[in-house]
Order: structure tokens, then C-alpha cells, then sequence
């Protein structure tokens, strides 16, 4: 394959029925790309003449540092599994996880939001569909890149991954949006929107893969992030240093359970390697969802890698008995030490570390004398979910619902009244593991985004549901924030 114009050459890594050209630790700026000489699947932005066409006025894309391009061979590899196939993942999730959840009566609103991944109209606040908006699905942000960040459109699998802003930066497949696309492909029933759908999911965990993990260096097997490249356990330079949260490996395993792709069994395999390698350290910065989204993912991997569990396991420890270690057992959180200790808490956060926590305790039988108690636990979660303290508490009563606050005990002097509906789903998975202690906020909780997904705190407030029928993926009410926002939602059933 010619790579035309190319500032330097490109390694190739075959992958079964793919292969990666993977570019090393520089930029690659480079003007096209022919189209390989053997059969392949199509992309999102080639023509006739060009896998990726030369950009409009000179331009030169910009394969980034450590970043690869993708190139699928036989495409009936890469077709829409069998019925028995998407049935077979959703008996694993099933098992596996509460997210099967939604099928139960009460779980509409989340059905929608979940569907928005499969396309559909979009509607005006007045519930009338938009037309600048009406194609949209997820590919709303690739089309209209120019709508939303300004300049040209990026062409190629090696952008696919990053449609556009939802509010809070570049979007790397934020809160698991491939995840969700899985789900939503597993419970659609008709035939012809699966089939409509399924070549951008491909495309997108194909590129997720080549472009949004990194697949050189000390960093080998890490996410992008949306914010930019930083990485758990490692600074810029590849020296173990401090975590971060932005990596989402849940996103890998749809793609894997559903293909069968060895592109995909190397992505978990590159993300294993990662995590078992760290010399983790967390100094209590910045939120303790950065070690609970570690072990998170750590979890995901060891329950679809046996090969790897020993080295998850011991791993999985140091980062529960860091967490364990931080947690104030006089206030019953985890203070933020950013900012010389003064920086900002979130009380959603505090309880990703729970949720996680006690996920791990649920799985690894051999990791529940580690990290906190179930009592410890216990008392974090009536902390947050505390209504009764002011901004010392980490809730507020909104129209008889306990809605998380977005900061509390912060002693940086930001306002604290600052409330979003979507970061109270964080609280969900952490009251259901907790429901014999607390089993009136775990309803309380469930009920309020039974009843309320999608809307706004304004709406609780008034007691009266955004009318599920208005509800779009692109959502002008709600603004750029809403994608993003609804999958905060759907998170509210893991």
C-alpha cells in the first residue's frame, strides 16, 4: 500500500483477517493513500481513487505519534453476525453484568437513549425532527466536523474515532460509548437496522483500536484520551509516575465477543500487558474514580483473559489497598489532594471507587480482604448520598430525590450549587451492591432515572419528565452535552 508523500515509513502488523500499518513514536504527515492491491472493506472517507483521498487546498493529514491505519481483508469476515452470534454475547452480559436490566418493565427511558446508537430521527425542542440533523446516529459529528469544531472534515479510519466534542473535550469513545453500541446491537430485534448499523460499529472498534489506543512504546495497549495523550501509571517521558481515569476497556470487548477478530483479542491482550506491568501509585489527586476506573478495567480484563489473572490480581490488590490507604475515616471520603489539598470534590467519583470496589470483591474471591470493607463502603456511599449538610453533604433534595452534587467540600471557593442529573447515575451501581444497607436511597436513586433519563434537574424540579418522545442523540435543549450525558446514563446500569 503507498502511503504517498509520507514524512517516514510505517511498520506492518498483521492481525488475522486485518493488518495495521503502525506509525512510530513521531507524527507521520503525509498528502494520500492508494488503495491497497488486494480486496478490502471500504472506509469512511475513501473514493474510487484513494483509500484516503488528499485533503482539499494542500493539506496534509496527520497520522499521529504511535497511531495506526487499519486495513480489513475479506470482507464476508467482517460481516453482521448470525442471530445465534448476538445472542451468545447477550447470554455473556447477561451473566456477567446488570445490564440486562433494561429489558425489565421500568426501563424505557434507558431503552431509548441505548437505541439513539442505531440511528433515528432527531428532534427540536418542539419534537419535530431537525432537518440539518436528520442523518445522524453517531456519524452526525464525523459529517458535520466543521459544524461543530471548525475546518475541514477528517477522512479515514485512522479519525473515525474521534466524531467530534460532547461538551467536555475530544471524544475518545467517552463513558463506553462502544459498549453501548454493542448493547444496542444485542437487543435490536429487526434484522434491517442491525444490518444498518453494523458497518460504522465496525469502523468505529476497528479505528478505536488503530487510532485510539496507542500501539507503541511504554504507553503500548493505553487509550487516548479525550483530553490528550495522558496515560495511567505513566508520565510523557514512559516513567511510572501518577493515574489517570480516561481509559475505557469495556469498549474492547463488544467488539471481540461479537467478531471474534484477532485484531480485537490483541487489543485486550496489549490493554493486559499495560495494566500488569504498572507500578501503580495514586497520591490521593483528582478524584478517587482514577484508581476505581483502573480496577474497572483491570476486572474487565481479567474476566475475559485467564491467561492473565495472576498478574490482574496483584495488581487489582495494590490499587484496593492504595484505595484503603487514602480513604479519611473521620469525614468517610476520599479527600482531593490537587491543588496543595484544596481541589475540588465530586461525589459521583467517590463512588465509581465504591461501584468498583465492590465489584471486584463480587469476582475475585481472592481480593476480599482487600481495600475497603463492605461497612467502610457503607458509610462513603450515606456520605455522598447525604441530604441533610449542606454543602458538607454530597447530595441535594430536588423534588423528593436525592441528585448528587457536582462538587461538594471544596475549599477552592467555586460555587457549589452546580447539580447535572446524568452524574447522579454514577450513584446507581454502587447503592445496588449496596441495596440490604441502603435500601431506601437505592430506590430513591432507581427511581428518580426511571423516571427522569434524559431530562434536566430543572425537570425534577418541576416534577414533570421530559416527554420521552422528544429525546434525541444530538439534543438541541440539552445542548452538546447531551450525548455524553446520556451515556452517563446508561452507566447507571452496570
Amino acid at each position: 500500500m503507498n502511503i504517498n508523500g509520507a514524512s517516514h515509513q510505517l511498520t506492518r502488523v498483521e492481525l488475522g483477517d486485518a493488518y495495521l500499518l503502525v506509525n512510530g513514536p513521531v507524527d507521520l504527515t503525509f498528502d494520500s493513500a492508494d488503495w491497497p492491491d488486494e480486496p478490502i472493506m471500504w472506509t469512511d472517507g475513501s473514493d474510487r481513487d484513494f483509500y484516503i483521498p488528499p485533503l482539499p487546498n494542500g493539506q496534509q493529514h496527520v497520522l499521529p505519534a504511535n497511531a495506526a491505519i487499519p486495513i480489513l481483508r475479506r470482507v464476508e469476515a467482517w460481516a453482521l453476525p448470525s442471530e445465534a452470534q448476538f445472542q451468545a454475547v447477550r447470554n455473556i452480559i447477561e451473566m456477567t453484568s446488570n445490564m440486562g436490566v433494561i429489558e425489565e418493565p421500568g426501563y424505557e427511558r434507558f431503552k431509548r437513549l441505548r437505541q439513539h446508537h442505531l440511528g433515528g430521527p432527531q428532534l427540536d425542542i418542539g419534537g419535530k425532527e431537525v432537518a440539518k440533523f436528520k442523518d445522524t446516529r453517531i456519524q452526525w459529528w464525523r459529517d458535520n466536523y466543521a459544524d461543530s469544531l471548525g475546518g475541514t472534515r477528517k477522512r479515514g479510519w485512522y479519525f473515525g474515532t474521534i466524531e467530534g466534542r460532547d461538551a467536555n473535550g475530544i471524544s475518545n469513545k467517552h463513558y463506553n460509548r462502544l459498549l453501548w453500541m454493542t448493547m444496542a446491537l444485542i437487543y435490536e430485534t429487526d434484522h434491517e437496522k442491525r444490518l444498518a448499523a453494523w458497518e460504522f460499529y465496525v469502523q468505529q472498534s476497528v479505528s478505536y483500536y488503530a487510532f485510539g489506543r496507542i500501539q507503541n512504546g511504554a504507553q503500548k495497549g493505553y487509550s487516548r484520551t479525550e483530553k490528550g495523550d495522558v496515560y495511567v501509571g505513566r508520565d510523557s517521558r514512559g516513567i511510572d509516575g501518577t493515574a489517570y481515569e480516561k481509559d475505557w476497556v469495556p469498549n474492547l470487548v463488544g467488539p471481540w465477543l461479537l467478531t471474534g477478530q484477532q485484531m480485537f483479542a490483541q487489543a485486550l491482550r496489549d490493554a493486559a500487558d499495560f495494566y500488569s506491568a504498572i507500578t501503580y501509585r495514586w497520591g490521593g489527586a483528582w478524584g478517587a474514580r482514577i484508581p476505581g476506573r483502573i480496577l474497572e478495567n483491570m476486572l474487565q480484563l481479567w474476566m475475559v483473559l485467564p491467561e492473565f489473572r495472576w498478574a490482574l490480581e496483584r495488581e487489582m490488590g495494590v490499587v484496593l489497598d492504595i484505595l484503603s490507604a487514602h480513604l479519611d475515616r473521620n469525614e468517610w471520603f476520599w479527600l482531593n489532594m490537587g491543588n496543595n489539598g484544596k481541589g475540588p470534590m465530586s461525589g459521583w467519583m467517590q463512588l465509581e471507587a465504591v461501584a468498583s470496589n465492590l465489584r471486584v470483591h463480587e469476582h475475585v474471591p481472592s481480593l476480599r480482604n482487600r481495600g475497603l470493607t463492605r461497612v467502610e463502603c457503607v458509610n462513603v456511599a450515606k456520605r455522598v448520598m447525604d441530604t441533610t449538610r449542606g454543602v458538607e453533604g454530597g447530595s441535594e433534595m430536588v423534588g423528593g430525590y436525592a441528585c448528587l452534587r457536582y462538587r461538594f467540600h471544596t475549599t477552592t471557593g467555586e460555587p457549589m450549587t452546580a447539580r447535572f442529573l446524568g452524574n447522579t447515575a454514577f450513584a446507581l451501581p454502587a447503592l445496588r451492591l449496596l441495596e440490604p444497607e441502603m435500601p431506601h436511597e437505592y430506590a430513591n436513586c432507581r427511581e428518580l432515572l426511571q423516571r427522569f433519563a434524559g431530562s434536566s434537574i430543572a425537570d425534577v424540579a418541576a416534577g414533570s419528565p421530559r416527554p420521552i418522545e422528544e429525546i434525541g442523540y444530538r439534543d438541541p435543549t440539552r445542548g452538546p452535552a447531551a450525548p455524553k450525558d446520556d451515556l452517563e446514563y446508561l452507566e447507571a446500569l452496570r
